[in-house]
């Protein structure tokens, strides 16, 4: 009954009986009139002017709908459709996929040339294998993943821009068949390698052109560059957040230690150094390149331990009225260990003698040490001066070896380094410490050196551990070679203990 220019559904002879009903090119437009077709397995109704599916859910034995090129607006009426395979609804005027999770054993769904925007609501076509969705108004993708035997999804001609939108379709691992051309996606440079390295590994047709194994290659590679990418940079924001969070912990530190260092303001000519520099502070800022000083109004050790950032000093006079640091017991033995590294010559008119330079090495060089090599290494680089900060990050990287520096070369910057951290570590907390009690200073450096002959057994004894181990287990094994000898020494040894 195609053309005839229907308006209604004619009333037919055995009705009851009729299993295939074609009805194209008529102007049909409500389906009321099939509520007796109750046998009905295949109806065509394509280009009618029906509007709404009211009716339909009474065709429960329904296999093959088509309504193609009519006027609905709304998809309504089908969860009585339990046997449907065929669903084709293209070109109508439905803007949103609803009401067909009750259609469990649909297989194809045409819904091309409608006005949807957004693919949803698919969850219970788990036997649908063709998705058509083509010349919508799609922007986003989703629920796709809920179809678990999805082989064929066609976007052409949408308005999808983002490669996001399509985030779906990374987890459908069924999918055969792809076309999203005539998409504002399809023209990035990298779009058919981006699809290929994220879709199903089954994928054969993309926008109805076969992928060769060449291309899947390249997507391969393309796909490892992009995630060593991702992870340097990854790798490159975590060591910023890193850099950044140890900024700001040296930040409040050093607002913490404002309260308990008074610094003096600065003044004098450039040839001129005064000890005001904290140990915040860069080489670039404190460039003395002088030959003597006078320092005034020095309260706490700290003070005199920012004059070691300077370039050159080879005297210094600290006058005991102006600085009160000089009525502190251990103030010069402190002051030579700390510039030792500048040769100072004298202090205060009086030379500074190989004694007293050996005397402040045993009574500061513990604690040095134990402040260095328990200091954590962002601290390290926090509290070291510029200079010191390249030559400590060069050596625990390991980069000296790859530079061709030799092994008596690294052990050397090695021990000045070691020399240099156990000088530059007195935190502000132990300096105030000798400040306070100078006379706890001896309890407190046998502690220390304690300690630290302690740590030194420890590393002694981690390094000589795995051969004392082996040795061990092969006296044991060689002892039990001869069962019965070593039997019977175990059986003498143990009667000897107990009659002792």
């Amino acid at each position: 009954m195609c053309t005839r220019g229907l308006t209604d559904v004619p009333h037919l002879d055995a009705a009851e009986n009729l299993r295939l009903l074609n009805m194209q090119h008529n102007l049909i437009s409500h389906l009321q009139d099939l509520l007796h077709l109750r046998r009905l397995v295949f109806l065509d109704l394509y280009d009618n002017r029906v509007i709404d599916m009211s009716g339909v859910s009474s065709l429960t034995s329904l296999r093959v709908l088509l309504l193609g090129k009519n006027r609905i607006q709304r998809i309504c009426d089908v969860d009585g459709l339990t046997k449907l395979d065929v669903l084709d609804l293209h070109s109508n005027q439905i803007s949103q996929i609803e009401n067909v999770s009750r259609l469990s054993k649909l297989r194809l769904l045409n819904l091309s040339g409608n006005r949807i925007t957004r693919v949803e609501n698919l969850q219970g076509l788990n036997c649908l294998t063709e998705l058509n969705l083509r010349h919508n108004s799609i922007t986003s993708v989703t629920d796709v993943e809920n179809l678990p035997r999805l082989q064929r999804l066609f976007l052409s001609s949408n308005s999808i821009s983002r490669f996001d939108a399509l985030a779906c379709l990374w987890h459908c691992r069924s999918l055969s068949e792809l076309s999203v051309d005539g998409n504002p996606v399809a023209l990035e440079s990298c779009y058919r390698q981006t699809l290929l390295r994220c879709c199903s590994p089954h994928l054969q047709l993309l926008d109805m052109k076969r992928v060769t194994e060449e291309e899947r290659r390249t997507a391969s590679v393309s796909a490892r560059k992009e995630d060593e990418k991702k992870k340097e940079s990854h790798k490159q924001a975590a060591h910023k957040e890193r850099r950044r969070l140890a900024i700001q912990n040296a930040a409040q530190q050093w607002e913490g230690l404002k309260a308990c260092l008074e610094l003096p303001a600065q003044n004098g000519s450039k040839e001129d150094v005064s000890p005001d520099y904290s140990p915040a502070h860069s080489p670039a800022q404190t460039n003395g390149n002088t030959q003597e000083t006078s320092p005034d109004d020095i309260t706490h050790l700290p003070q005199l331990a920012a004059l070691a950032q300077v370039r050159r000093l080879e005297q210094i006079s600290v006058d005991p009225e102006g600085n009160p640091v000089v009525r502190l017991t251990l103030w010069r033995s402190f002051l030579i260990y700390r510039l030792q590294h500048l040769n100072l010559q004298k202090i205060n008119g009086t030379e500074v003698t190989m004694n007293e330079i050996m005397a402040s090495e045993r009574m500061f060089g513990a604690l040095g040490h134990v402040a260095a090599t328990e200091t954590p290494r962002c601290r390290l680089l926090l509290l070291l001066e510029e200079s010191r900060k390249r030559q400590l990050q060069f050596l625990l990287d390991g980069r000296g070896r790859r530079s061709g520096q030799s092994p008596d070369d690294l052990k050397e910057n090695g021990k000045q380094l070691g020399d240099a951290l156990s000088r530059a570590l007195f935190t502000p907390h132990i300096l105030m410490l000798i400040d306070q009690r100078p006379a706890s200073l001896t309890p407190l450096s046998l502690s220390v050196c304690v300690a630290s002959a302690h740590c030194v057994k420890a590393d002694a004894l981690q390094k000589l551990w795995p051969s004392l181990f082996s040795e061990i287990v092969r006296d044991c094994v060689l002892e039990m070679r001869d069962r019965q000898a070593f039997r019977q020494t175990r059986l003498q040894r143990l009667h000897s203990e107990s009659q002792t």
